[in-house]
């Protein structure tokens, strides 16, 4: 660990699953790996201390039930994992700039007022999630959505023509530029 409070290069393998309400003691991790792990039900917050995950890696990890607050992922690529798929996952006023959700499972839960800046989306899924009052900038999504909302979110350059919609909504939102599925009409998600 550097004095500055950064950490890199940490492996958590699946050996270590981390306990409920766990605090983060690290306000900054960089280049950290969590390859198969656990960090279920997990409470992630900047307060007092500002928490920040640069440049990391979460493959084949399960972040079900965080609560995650004033919480910033810089480059991060999370591959195939999960979030509130076992238990109900709530992020408030977080920050995601130029991350990749590769085969992401949105399952049960929220994002409160957080930004995604620059994000990549690809084979995504979601299950009974609600984005509300969250923006996205120059974001790129593909795979199925299902049971999602989308209520009073901000929208600028983003793609959403690769993306599959089934029981979804896309409510009083601000769409400077949203691109929709070919086969999809406003009339399907937008209410």
């Amino acid at each position: 660990m550097r004095a500055a409070g950064r950490t890199k290069g940490f492996v958590f393998p699946a050996a270590i699953a981390f306990p409920v309400r766990l605090k983060w003691k690290v306000p900054r991790l960089v280049g950290a790996r969590f390859v198969d792990s656990s960090l279920r039900g997990a409470f992630i917050s900047r307060w007092p201390m500002k928490t920040v995950f640069e440049e990391c890696v979460f493959e084949d990890t399960e972040l079900d039930g965080p609560y995650a607050r004033k919480v910033t992922f810089g480059k991060c690529r999370f591959l195939r994992t999960s979030l509130g798929k076992k238990m109900m996952a709530v992020l408030v006023n977080c920050i995601a700039s130029d991350c990749t959700f590769d085969e992401f499972d949105f399952g049960d839960g929220q994002a409160l007022k957080s930004r995604f800046i620059d994000c990549n989306f690809t084979a995504t899924r979601t299950a009974g999630f609600t984005f509300r009052g969250c923006s996205f900038e120059n974001c790129r999504w593909a795979g199925s959505l299902r049971r999602t909302s989308f209520i009073s979110c901000g929208f600028l350059n983003c793609d959403f023509t690769e993306l599959r919609f089934d029981d979804c909504a896309i409510i009083a939102c601000r769409r400077v530029s949203l691109s929709l599925p070919k086969n999809t009409t406003e009339l399907d998600v937008i209410a």
